[in-house]
């Protein structure tokens, strides 16, 4: 019996319930994955985590995004006095942080935001302004960096240049889908506001504008996760707006951080432990669980294209 379970334990493959597992999913073909069976799609994945070590490249992703941070809150809040709904839009921002972080994470990051904003800035075209781009990307580029497959074909390769002009270019995008996402939030309270008093009522608009900003918020998380996957790899071909990566990385990334913000609300002992410093490994944490959930979404784009392409020399092979 013992001898048995040793062998079970090393050859995990051969349990008739696994075998049956392995055969379902060869046959099991999943929306999204472009005709390729789940069993395939998995083995990829499991093969580049190993090889890839993601969770080195998630700590260096979420450690660069935290640096980033500092400059990105200076651009993005030097943009905004420059708009008609300032005070709205400050407001919108601070209640979509509220909504997605917990609550110690987004009083420090609101803390930071603050003393930020609270220092006067030049304009658009000082120096301190075109710094703040150019290091609010480093993130964005450490990120490009933990997106490299040039090993795998479908990818290629870019100079230094090329990657710091990219992840400015998305950074800068990013920035002002932030702002735009906070126009439409308050464009959308105007409109059922309007709906409130021309119906005479006040019933149906909160449940209406919490639906709104719900689906807002997730559909603008989707295109910025989007963007970052079509533009960041240097794919030789670009993906599709729709596309499995996604759609997983963006249901994964809204469902943790609304788990993690109720876990961390209600059971986290962080700042009894750390004190105020809390607050700044809750937001670490954050940072590292989404850059983890990034590099997954990406990895499983990239097992759908080297599935497609070995399948695709297959079909050459017995062609010729």
């Amino acid at each position: 019996m013992k001898n048995r379970i040793i062998y079970y334990i090393n050859h995990w493959y051969d349990i008739p319930v696994v075998k049956q597992l392995i055969l379902w999913s060869k046959k099991v073909i999943l929306p999204g994955f472009k005709g390729i069976p789940l069993f395939y799609i998995v083995r990829f994945l499991v093969e580049e985590t190993k090889q890839d070590r993601m969770m080195t490249r998630a700590n260096s992703m979420a450690f660069s995004f935290f640096l980033s941070l500092f400059p990105a809150i200076i651009f993005l809040f030097t943009l905004l006095p420059h708009l008609d709904i300032t005070h709205q839009l400050d407001t919108s921002i601070a209640n979509s942080i509220y909504r997605l972080l917990p609550r110690t994470a987004s009083d420090y990051l609101l803390g930071i935001i603050h003393d930020i904003t609270g220092i006067k800035r030049q304009g658009l075209l000082s120096f301190g302004f075109l710094l703040a781009v150019y290091f609010s990307s480093q993130g964005v580029l450490t990120m490009m960096i933990g997106f490299d497959k040039s090993h795998i074909r479908g990818f290629g390769t870019r100079t230094y240049f090329e990657k710091r002009f990219v992840s400015l270019g998305i950074t800068i995008v990013l920035l002002l889908l932030v702002i735009s996402s906070g126009t439409l939030i308050i464009l959308g309270d105007l409109i059922f506001g309007f709906i409130d008093n021309l119906l005479e009522t006040n019933k149906i608009s909160p449940l209406l504008v919490s639906f709104f900003r719900w689906i807002l918020a997730i559909f603008i998380v989707y295109v910025a996760i989007t963007i970052i996957y079509i533009y960041a790899p240097s794919m030789n071909e670009k993906l599709k707006f729709w596309n499995i990566g996604s759609f997983t990385a963006t249901i994964m990334s809204v469902l943790t951080s609304l788990f993690f913000a109720f876990f961390v609300n209600n059971f986290g002992r962080y700042n009894e432990i750390y004190g105020s410093i809390g607050a700044l490994i809750v937001l670490m944490l954050w940072l590292k669980i989404n850059a983890f959930i990034l590099l997954f979404g990406f990895e499983l784009n990239t097992s759908v294209l080297a599935n497609r392409i070995r399948i695709m020399d297959k079909q050459m092979i017995k062609q010729e």
